[in-house]
């Protein structure tokens, strides 16, 4: 009789401690997708900062080529990287396409250079699944926790560290047909989201224009 009640006790046990392992396995697996859904969360927020400060750069250089180059806002609107030759052009001669933004076909990468936000133009094809495209593009962040796009080199001071996480941030730039003074701007992030191990993208758009002529035609007038 009392080997027949250890015997139960133990079966009892053993079910105890089945039932007790499949709870915390289960509760195990919740924290972990639990986790994986919070870290998606922040590289979803982490992306639309990057691709919002993509959109804010290109306003940014829109803004200062204005007043860098008040003699020629026709021109030097859309410089890329304050190039002064934009002053030597003069209505009814053709610009020079190579010194500006809106270029076709070319992806570029943002840098800060002490404080002046520039561009440098990459002709790279391909997509998020080839490592040269991923190295090319990829953001990381400087010491004062900025994001930065040439990793392991200085931009200004401070040296690009890789991001936890993987993120590529190109930007394209393009001139509506017929709209010699406004550029299509679009800041594309990709990212590996940790919550599927898939790659998401979030794509901003904005449409700039140089007003600056409108309103100087306008007080001409």
């Amino acid at each position: 009789m009392k080997k027949n009640k250890i015997a139960v006790s133990l079966i009892e046990s053993m079910v105890v401690v089945t039932i007790l392992s499949i709870g915390l396995v289960g509760v195990f697996g919740f924290f972990i997708k639990s986790r994986n859904f919070l870290d998606g969360v922040s590289a979803k927020i982490q992306a639309m900062e990057m691709a919002r400060e993509g959109i804010e750069a290109i306003e940014n250089i829109r803004d200062t080529n204005w007043i860098r180059f008040p003699g020629n806002k026709q021109f030097c609107w859309n410089v890329l990287n304050y190039d002064s030759n934009c002053i030597k052009e003069k209505s009814g001669e053709l610009p020079n396409s190579q010194n500006k933004m809106d270029r076709d076909g070319v992806k570029y990468i943002l840098l800060n250079d002490n404080g002046s936000w520039k561009l440098e133009g990459k002709e790279i094809q391909g997509d998020f699944k080839d490592k040269l495209y991923r190295e090319t593009f990829s953001v990381g962040q400087d010491e004062d926790g900025k994001y930065c796009q040439k990793i392991g080199e200085g931009e200004g001071r401070r040296k690009c560290s890789k991001k936890k996480g993987y993120f590529i941030r190109t930007i394209e730039i393009t001139k509506p047909a017929g709209s010699e003074n406004k550029m299509l701007v679009k800041s594309i992030v990709q990212w590996i989201d940790p919550s599927s191990s898939g790659v998401r993208k979030i794509e901003i758009e904005n449409l700039l224009t140089n007003y600056k002529i409108d309103i100087d035609y306008f007080y001409k007038k």
